[in-house]
């Protein structure tokens, strides 16, 4: 069980790095079609030539996030596969 755990330390940082912009990101887009949920919610500010509360700004931001998190997740079925055979 330990080599199991030991395993997924790098898959559990590529969930967890990829699984929060992912949150991120989907409120935003959801605020964005409801026009708003009666506050301002800016994702990002790091581009200064996109604007915080442009869609494409927000769709790029959930396609890395997406492609982070479904990265991590197989990576972890793929370790867990992998220490449960050899175990």
């Amino acid at each position: 069980m330990v080599s199991i755990f030991q395993a997924l330390k790098v898959s559990l940082l590529f969930l967890i790095f990829g699984l929060i912009p992912f949150v991120l990101v989907v409120i935003a887009i959801v605020s964005l079609i409801s026009m708003g949920f009666g506050f301002d919610f800016k994702v990002l500010y790091a581009n200064e030539g996109v604007d915080p509360g442009s869609v494409l700004g927000n769709l790029g931001l959930l396609i890395v996030a997406s492609f982070i998190f479904f990265v991590g997740l197989f990576k972890a079925i793929g370790d867990i596969a992998e220490a449960a055979l050899l175990e």
